[in-house]
């Protein structure tokens, strides 16, 4: 099946933050076998059809990080924090109102 724009908007996030986490993590001297993503998110499909009166995007995404590393929870927390600050769609959709929840855990 093909992806509808909203799924290809989260793998979007997913895959960006992906590669903003792989550069902050060489810059921060943090060793990164990989990241492991699962995003999910709500959507009222009712503000598609004008059925009702909400706005017409993600009330709120949830992403699940693991992060396969060696590095202490500490250094994967900073990291994170580096990621959520330099990536450009996490910032995209964060500014357009909608709440970001995430939960970042160490992958060995």
């Amino acid at each position: 099946t093909v992806e509808n724009p909203l799924e290809t908007l989260l793998s979007s996030l997913a895959a960006c933050e992906q590669s903003t986490g792989f550069f902050w993590a060489k810059k921060l001297g943090i060793n990164v076998k990989g990241f492991h993503f699962k995003a999910e998110a709500d959507f009222d499909v009712r503000s598609f059809s004008g059925m009702a009166d909400v706005p017409p995007r993600f009330s709120q995404v949830r992403i699940d990080a693991q992060v396969e590393t060696d590095a202490p929870m500490e250094k994967v927390h900073e990291l994170a924090q580096e990621i959520q600050k330099h990536c450009p769609v996490y910032n995209m959709i964060k500014a357009s109102g909608v709440e970001i929840k995430e939960s970042w855990s160490k992958k060995e």
